[in-house]
């Protein structure tokens, strides 16, 4: 999530790293040193541009970590991370996820929905990232099959690996994966303005409000 911030503590409106970048070159009298917040703990960040090897991987970094932390190129594109706000944000304000698996419909109670939840193996101390993970409330709809907590991951150009949903078996995790259309995928481009932006996520939003169509990744029990 390192390619998008918010551009205040207010959290309403994202920027790309990108859109940053080119607003510090035009102006620097007011962007040189604009603090902008990451998008679940709103610590703060600021943009760095950098090019490796004739390769764009600009991103936004922690202000407060050495030398910068985050990822550009290869990491979480910007559908992904819009998807993912938009899905958290939409449970925790309706406390409610509809989804649509196999040929059954599920509306299920939520108590609590957080992002990049990490996860820890225990017999190999491996540990792993779950896109959103929704806590259900207790008797909610579809309990007995996604159990307490329930993870939703989100596909942009890649699925979700063999490796990770073996480890969501293993450790007793609900998981299932919700899969974006080709066109909302968009290359991490310089060029991308504030309205492109502003229109991929109207899409996004457009599109997650409806019922989830997703894929069973692992359900503590068979649907």
């Amino acid at each position: 999530m390192k390619i998008l911030a918010y551009r205040d503590t207010t959290g309403d409106e994202p920027i790309s790293v990108y859109q940053a970048i080119r607003l510090r070159e035009r102006d620097p009298l007011n962007y040189e040193g604009r603090r902008y917040y990451h998008l679940i703990d709103r610590r703060e960040l600021t943009a760095k541009k950098r090019v490796k090897n004739g390769v764009d991987s600009s991103s936004f970094a922690f202000a407060d970590a050495p030398g910068g932390d985050g990822h550009g190129r290869g990491g979480m594109g910007i559908a992904h991370a819009l998807t993912q706000i938009f899905l958290r944000d939409e449970a925790n304000h309706t406390g409610l996820v509809r989804i649509a698996l196999f040929k059954r419909e599920f509306t299920l109670e939520v108590e609590e929905a957080r992002l990049e939840v990490t996860f820890e193996h225990a017999p190999s101390g491996r540990r792993l990232v779950a896109d959103v993970v929704y806590t259900l409330r207790d008797g909610s709809e579809g309990a007995e099959i996604f159990g307490r907590q329930l993870i939703l991951e989100v596909t942009d150009q890649h699925a979700c690996s063999l490796t990770k949903i073996r480890l969501f078996k293993e450790m007793g995790i609900a998981a299932i994966e919700f899969t974006l259309m080709s066109s909302f995928h968009i290359e991490n481009d310089i060029a991308m303005s504030h309205d492109e932006l502003q229109s991929l996520r109207r899409k996004i939003h457009n599109l997650c409000r409806g019922r989830l169509r997703v894929r069973k990744l692992h359900t503590l029990v068979r649907v």
